[in-house]
């Protein structure tokens, strides 16, 4: 069904990397450190940073924080920007939503992978950070179906969005990865890809300000609702964002959990996304985020021999190194998001498994960057945005324009005397509103679709709309109409 759109979602991916090479190298190597480079600071504690980490108080992140340090001015403003983005319009973005659905209904929510696997962690909105990761390991081969998964294979631990300012552009970037390849590109839930987190947390106001007005946050929190909650590789090495609970269990009882799976309140689940590993602790204890707890040495070497794991590699917590160890190496913590919300001069890592057989891996450290603020970027709007923008234009108006046609055909008669002839709405705010926004974006997503095949085709719409008298042919017949508000 969204073959015709590979291409599309090709370009706006080749768009968005593109936009970064006058400050990448082909190898995620910076080019230019004066403007991005972050001077060192204090790290704010050793290992673990508990403040930033405790979700349920965010008010450390509405304070104001002065990231413009001497000899190292902030990169760019509204009138020199430091790069410009590409946008893409809310039809195209619902399409790419259901095509992610489409996929990850077909995976278990427990995803058996093989080595070699780049793991990603925490990622916050932190583009700069997301695409130096793609620019130094590349894209798959576009026939990596055809190739034995040939080229790199993604896997994701969650926390895509939120606390930074391009959280819409990262996950759009990843979900454009995942439609184009989606035997190299693999998503692990994080706790921030609940409605109850992320619309408190930016994406909410995020998706907002790009797209008033359209359920664009609806269709993402329908997507997020199918992501995979683990991952095993290799039978050896289990993937998950936060950690383990109180129940000894095998992870293969999540294959239970129902999807979508759309709020807290499972305690497996509650545990897997929430929780963290304390090397004084011998068994749990509550943690300060008041969900999931704080798991030790013993509950987690009880439940890695039950289910013949050799390692354990999360996300969810920032550590100054971007990556930490706990319990004799076993439990791996990878964050991915270096500078974190410029609060912090955190590294940040990816996580390399070569074999997860022996446990094998190689660790490529992030040097830190400027927090970069989304009014340092000039977003461009692409030509297909504009087109698509216009056909959507075009087929709100002619669907009004038949609508009232048939409707003033429609008489209601009573006696055998015509009572009434029925007007229809003739402008959008007076058209019915629909309250299901699943239904709304299950509409659009078709009207993207017709609105791609319409782009490729225009020379025939060019043929089928005389703008001189704006005349639409309907069938054999022409109805005049008002000149389109295109």
């Amino acid at each position: 069904m969204f073959q015709g759109m590979q291409k599309e979602y090709k370009d706006i991916l080749d768009s968005y990397l593109q936009s970064f090479d006058p400050f990448f190298t082909s190898q995620g190597d910076l080019k230019l450190p004066k403007r991005l480079v972050s001077s060192p600071r204090e790290v704010l504690s050793q290992g673990c940073l508990p403040t930033l980490n405790c979700d349920m108080k965010t008010a450390i992140f509405n304070q104001n924080f002065d990231a413009n340090l001497p000899n190292n001015p902030s990169p760019g403003n509204k009138d020199n920007p430091v790069l410009k983005l590409p946008t893409v319009d809310h039809l195209t973005v619902y399409s790419l939503c259901q095509a992610v659905d489409n996929i990850l209904i077909t995976e278990p929510i427990v995803l058996q992978l093989k080595s070699p696997c780049i793991i990603v962690g925490d990622l916050h909105g932190h583009i700069l950070d997301l695409v130096r990761i793609i620019k130094r390991y590349g894209l798959p081969d576009p026939n990596a179906h055809l190739l034995n998964n040939s080229g790199p294979k993604y896997v994701f631990l969650g926390d895509i969005v939120d606390r930074g300012e391009f959280s819409l552009e990262c996950v759009l970037i990843i979900f454009l990865m995942k439609v184009l390849y989606p035997n190299n590109v693999y998503i692990i839930r994080g706790n921030h890809e609940f409605q109850c987190v992320c619309s408190m947390g930016g994406f909410y106001n995020e998706i907002s300000k790009v797209y008033p007005g359209t359920p664009v946050f609806a269709s993402f929190m329908k997507t997020f609702s199918l992501i995979p909650l683990a991952a095993v590789i290799d039978r050896s090495v289990i993937l998950v964002h936060g950690g383990i609970g109180p129940s000894n269990y095998l992870i293969s009882d999540l294959e239970t959990i129902p999807r979508p799976l759309i709020g807290f309140g499972i305690e497996q689940v509650d545990s897997i996304l929430w929780s963290d590993p304390h090397n004084l602790i011998e068994e749990y204890a509550n943690s300060q985020r008041g969900i999931g707890v704080k798991f030790g040495h013993k509950l987690f070497n009880n439940f890695m021999d039950k289910n013949n794991f050799k390692l354990m590699i999360r996300g969810h917590e920032c550590v100054s190194e971007g990556i930490s160890a706990h319990f004799n190496g076993k439990c791996l913590t990878v964050f991915s998001a270096s500078n974190y919300c410029g609060l912090t001069n955190n590294k940040g890592a990816v996580l390399e498994l070569v074999d997860g057989d022996s446990c094998q891996y190689n660790i490529f450290t992030l040097k830190q960057l400027e927090y970069l603020k989304r009014d340092q970027v000039k977003f461009l709007e692409n030509k297909h945005s504009k087109q698509t923008n216009k056909i959507a234009g075009i087929l709100k108006a002619v669907s009004h324009r038949t609508i009232k046609y048939q409707m003033n055909k429609i008489h209601t008669s009573f006696s055998g005397s015509i009572i009434k002839s029925v007007s229809p709405p003739t402008t959008s705010s007076q058209l019915p509103q629909n309250e299901n926004p699943e239904e709304d974006i299950h509409i659009l997503s078709s009207l993207s679709l017709v609105s791609n095949s319409i782009h490729r085709h225009q020379p025939r719409i060019n043929a089928l709309i005389t703008p001189s008298v704006h005349r639409i042919s309907i069938r054999t017949r022409q109805y005049p109409c008002t000149k389109l508000d295109t």
